[in-house]
């Protein structure tokens, strides 16, 4: 998680935030690995950012 999504620059430490936002991080990151694209993980991030249709595909599926 800390190479995909910098998690140790990460300044939430209130509380349970932290395990929260690790946990949501986890479950984007199995949905993108999930995503039948042949891009790598750090292309579907990126491409996820630029168009809104792929990410829908990625967080509702196909």
């Amino acid at each position: 998680l800390d190479v995909t999504f910098k998690e140790d620059d990460c300044k939430i430490y209130a509380d349970d935030g932290a395990k929260n936002l690790a946990t949501i991080r986890r479950k984007v990151l199995n949905l993108i690995k999930n995503h039948s694209s042949k891009d790598s993980v750090a292309g579907k991030i990126q491409r996820a950012c630029w168009d809104a249709k792929f990410r829908a595909e990625i967080l509702f599926g196909e």
